[in-house]
């Protein structure tokens, strides 16, 4: 049973997504420090299976990137994070921007026409999923 609880915020924040784990009350899709963090990485679910083991590759090839950040929920709400700059987990809003964003080349050609990312480009292709990945690098970086 999950119980219906009162969002309680002080600061309207109607377009922020809120973000749950259904049927539970524990969050699952985000990962580490984001105060710390200082590499930030929004991913689509898809990639969770190999996400980690490329983060730990990427972080024993770049030692001083002392803490890293990940997000992987599904495409929807991961756009919407990016878009509106913050998430909501309950009562508790996240706000953390990405420094690379992985997503099919669709949605991320419709992220980039809206102008929330500078460029996309592929990086690798019928890995896990069959299907194509993309890196992308935020406008504000």
């Amino acid at each position: 049973m999950v119980l219906d609880w009162p969002s309680e915020t002080v600061l309207a924040e109607d377009k922020i997504e809120q973000w749950h784990q259904a049927v539970s009350n524990r969050v699952l899709d985000f990962h580490g420090d984001p105060i710390k963090a200082n590499l930030v990485v929004f991913s689509d679910g898809n990639h969770h299976m190999a996400l980690l083991h490329s983060l730990k590759a990427f972080h024993h090839e770049m030692p001083h990137v002392d803490d890293i950040f990940y997000a992987t929920t599904p495409p929807y709400p991961i756009t919407r994070l990016l878009k509106a700059g913050a998430i909501r987990l309950g009562n508790l809003t996240l706000s953390v921007r990405p420094h690379v964003f992985i997503s099919p080349p669709d949605l991320l050609d419709g992220l980039e026409t809206e102008g929330y990312l500078n460029q996309h480009q592929l990086f690798c292709h019928r890995v896990i999923l069959d299907c194509p990945f993309n890196l992308t690098i935020p406008l504000y970086q």
